[in-house]
């Protein structure tokens, strides 16, 4: 209750007060076999320096150009081509092509300096992220009905991570570390847990 007072209460100085939209890439780290490459549009609100609340749509243009496409050389990283090419198999049988993510980020320290405001937090919140399930990774017809009912999906998880921030005036930029995990139904009978860790990068401007 203290803590949402005094928001209200600085707040209530409109100098304060922010609004900010951002724009990046980002890649999975986590997959020893799949790049996970991702563009972001996000938009932020700051009613205290110290305070953001942010959401953001996230798009994977590897899943948009094909169920395979994760797996062309700029998608897959050499241990998950040797893989596949071996074992005759796909190294990812679904994956993600959309996500939708609200959080709320934290500013514990700063150092500013003439030009420049540096700064790092760390953030929490929600996400939805829609996946694709592969039909030749799963060997089973793109019209089997139990593959179908559960072929897309939109699942819901927590997300954690830490940014970076360097600022001057009304222009940034930020280096994001980000876990998101969900639970998904692989063919209607089998439970796989997601975890990714994602790396990105993204320009911010400031109103």
């Amino acid at each position: 209750m203290l803590l949402l007072t005094a928001l209200v209460a600085q707040a209530a100085d409109g100098a304060l007060v922010r609004f900010g939209l951002d724009a990046g890439v980002e890649t999975s780290t986590n997959d020893p076999f799949v790049n996970h490459h991702a563009a972001r549009l996000g938009a932020s609100f700051s009613p205290v320096p110290w305070v953001e609340i942010g959401v953001a749509g996230v798009v994977f243009p590897g899943q948009l150009l094909g169920p395979n496409s994760d797996l062309s050389p700029l998608g897959h990283r050499f241990s998950g081509e040797g893989f596949a090419a071996q074992n005759r198999v796909s190294v990812d049988i679904s994956r993600p092509d959309w996500q939708a993510e609200a959080v709320l980020r934290i500013r514990v320290l700063t150092y500013p300096t003439v030009a420049w405001t540096f700064s790092m937090g760390g953030l929490g919140g929600a996400a939805l992220t829609h996946t694709v399930d592969d039909p030749d990774a799963l060997q089973v017809n793109d019209d089997d009905p139990r593959f179908l009912a559960t072929a897309r999906q939109v699942h819901p998880g927590p997300v954690a991570g830490v940014y970076w921030d360097a600022t001057s005036g009304h222009w940034g930029v930020r280096v994001r570390a980000e876990w998101a995990g969900y639970v998904e139904t692989i063919d209607s009978n089998v439970l796989e847990t997601k975890q990714y860790a994602m790396l990105g990068g993204e320009v911010l401007l400031w109103f």
